[in-house]
C-alpha cells in the first residue's frame, strides 16, 4: 500500500470515528492532519500519472521461447499504474538490432532469460487509475461533511430563533420561556382545552433585550389543577388583516392539587448534540427528541438530565456568553426539539458540557459565562432555586416529591 492509499484511508477512519461514532476533540485534530497528508499524496499520486499518461514507458524484458512464436505479454510499468498487454516474439528482437541495441541491460531486478535471445522493447501508456480518483472524492465529501458538523454553530447562529415553551408547571400556575429577537410588543392568551373555551389575556410584555438573548420567562397564574391549556404568543404589531399577529402556540397540562394520589408519566434524557450521528441535511436534527415525540401525548413533563448542549465537542470555540449561548440556539433550532417543547414542560439540571468536559470548578472560568447562558435558555424555567444564585430546586407533582440536585 502507497502512501496516498494510506494517509487516505487514515483519513477516512478518523472522518467517520468522528461523524457516527464519537464527536471527540482530538479525533478531529487528528483528521486536521489526516486530511491534508491524503489529499497530497492523493493529487501527486494522480497528477503524476496525468501528465505523464502520453509519454511511452519502456520496459526491458527478456523473453525465453523459440524463435517464431508468438504470444500475449503481459508487463507492468515500474510505477505499478497500469497492465499492458503487447504481442512480441525472440524473432522480431533479432530482426531490429536498434532496439537490441538499446536494450543491452535488463531493468533492476528483472531475471535473465535465455542467452541467446536479446531484450525486446515494449512501449506502454499510464492511464490514471479509477480507485485513487475514487478515493480522492471520498475523502473531499467526507471532510465537507466534517466541516459541517464542526462549524455549523458558526455558519447559522440562528440569531431570529423564535422560543415558546413551558417550563415548570405547577398545580396553580405555569413559567413560559420566550426567545424572541424582534422589537415588537408581545401578547400572551390562554385557555383551558375544550370546545369553545373563551381566550383570556395574560396582558402586554415588552419585547426582551439583546441583554439576555431575547430571552425572558413570563408566570402564567391562577389557573386550575390538572387541566390542559392552550397558550398562544402573538405580536401586537397590527397588520392590514389582523389586530396582532399569531407567531407561536404551546400547551401543558398543570399539575394536581398537592398531596393527591397521583399517577404520572415523565421522559428523561441527556448527551445530546443536534445531527450526531451525522446525517447530510439542511435542517439538522436532534434524534432522540424525535423518537419523544412518538409518545409526548401521554407524557406530564420531561426531566432533562444535562449535556444540554456540548460545548467541547468535536471544538471548543471559546469562552464568551455568545459562545455558549450560539449552542444552545442550536439546540432550539432543530425541529423536533421545537416540537417537544412546545407541547411538554421541559426542566433541566445541568452537568460538565454545559461548561467544559469533567468541569467541577464552581468559582472559576468560564463557569460564569456558562451559567449565565444555561440561566436565560433553561435554568430560568425552572422551579425556584432552593437558595439564590444556585441551582437545586424540589417540587412536587401531587403526593410526588422530585429533587434535583447541583452536583457540579
Amino acid at each position: 500500500m502507497d502512501s496516498a492509499y494510506a494517509a487516505g484511508i487514515l483519513h477516512l477512519v478518523l472522518g467517520s470515528f468522528l461523524l457516527w461514532i464519537v464527536p471527540a476533540q482530538l479525533v478531529f485534530f487528528a483528521d486536521l492532519v489526516a486530511f491534508p497528508l491524503s489529499l497530497f499524496f492523493s493529487v501527486r499520486s494522480i497528477v503524476s500519472i496525468w501528465c505523464l499518461k502520453k509519454a511511452p514507458t519502456t520496459a526491458h524484458v527478456y523473453i525465453d521461447k523459440k524463435e517464431g512464436e508468438d504470444e500475449p505479454l503481459h508487463v507492468q510499468t515500474n510505477d505499478g499504474s497500469t497492465t499492458v498487454v503487447a504481442q512480441t516474439t525472440a524473432r522480431s528482437s533479432i530482426q531490429n538490432p536498434q532496439a537490441t541495441k538499446r536494450s543491452k541491460d535488463p531493468i533492476p531486478g528483472a531475471p535473465l532469460r535465455a542467452q541467446n535471445n536479446p531484450p525486446t522493447i515494449i512501449e506502454t501508456k499510464r492511464k490514471v487509475p479509477l480507485m485513487r480518483v475514487i478515493m480522492l472524492v471520498a475523502q473531499l465529501a467526507l471532510f465537507a461533511m466534517v466541516l459541517d458538523f464542526v462549524y455549523r454553530p458558526l455558519v447559522f447562529p440562528g440569531k431570529d430563533l423564535v422560543v415558546f415553551r413551558p417550563g415548570y408547571v405547577s398545580h396553580e400556575a405555569a413559567k413560559l420561556h420566550i426567545r424572541y429577537p424582534r422589537q415588537e410588543h408581545l401578547e400572551i392568551r390562554y385557555r383551558a382545552s375544550g370546545q369553545n373555551m373563551p381566550w383570556e389575556s395574560a396582558g402586554g410584555l415588552d419585547p426582551p433585550t439583546e441583554l439576555t438573548d431575547f430571552t425572558t420567562t413570563v408566570d402564567l397564574v391562577n389557573l386550575r389543577p390538572s387541566t390542559k391549556y392552550q397558550v398562544e404568543l402573538l405580536s401586537s404589531q397590527a397588520t392590514v388583516r389582523a389586530d396582532a399577529v399569531l407567531l407561536e402556540t404551546a400547551e401543558f397540562k398543570t399539575a394536581p392539587t398537592p398531596h393527591s394520589p397521583t399517577r404520572m408519566r415523565f421522559g428523561t434524557g441527556s448527551c445530546i448534540k443536534p445531527n450526531f450521528p451525522y446525517q447530510l441535511t439542511t435542517s439538522p436534527d436532534i434524534y432522540g427528541f424525535a423518537s419523544m415525540l412518538d409518545h409526548s401525548d401521554n407524557l406530564d413533563m420531561i426531566m432533562f438530565m444535562g449535556d444540554f448542549i456540548y460545548a467541547d465537542v468535536p471544538l471548543y470555540f471559546g469562552t464568551t456568553v455568545e459562545d455558549y449561548r450560539r449552542l444552545y440556539r442550536q439546540v432550539y433550532m432543530t425541529k423536533s426539539a421545537r416540537r417537544l417543547v412546545s407541547r411538554v414542560p421541559m426542566l433541566h439540571v445541568y452537568d460538565d458540557h454545559e461548561i467544559k468536559n469533567n468541569w467541577h470548578n464552581q468559582n472559576d472560568a468560564p463557569m460564569g459565562n456558562a451559567m449565565v447562558a444555561y440561566s436565560e435558555y433553561n435554568g430560568a424555567p425552572n422551579p425556584p432555586a432552593e437558595l439564590p444564585g444556585r441551582s437545586f430546586y424540589n417540587f412536587t407533582h401531587g403526593n410526588i416529591a422530585f429533587y434535583a440536585w447541583d452536583t457540579r
